[in-house]
């Protein structure tokens, strides 16, 4: 009975890694990582079934890392979205990190 469970992990497993190969993409430039960016935070909210809206994005490219820093809302919370990966690279190495923007000291949140 154990190694019918190890197959099947197997096949999960291999089914995944399949997948992913087929979902990673080279991203050889600024635009290439902000678009994949973009796509990769629309799919993050949506899987909490939310919609982002104002997404504003700046690149830049210091010698082969790529790095994209984006703002965006989702309800009453801004965000801000971080993608990095070095040029050339497959999506699969490139990193992102979505957080909660902080508020200025002294500021306040009206919700």
């Amino acid at each position: 009975m154990k190694s019918i469970y190890i197959v099947l992990i197997s096949v999960f497993f291999a089914s995944c890694a399949e997948h992913a190969k087929t979902d990673a993409i080279v991203l050889s430039t600024p635009e290439a990582l902000q678009q994949w960016c973009k796509s990769k935070t629309i799919d993050y909210f949506k899987v909490k079934n939310k919609s982002i809206e104002g997404w504003s994005a700046l690149w830049k490219q210091q010698a082969d890392l790529l790095d994209v820093k984006a703002s965006l809302s989702s309800g009453s919370v801004n965000y801000t979205v971080n993608c990095r990966v070095k040029q050339g690279e497959n999506s699969i190495k490139a990193i992102i990190l979505i957080s909660e923007t902080a508020v200025a000291s002294g500021a306040s949140v009206v919700r």
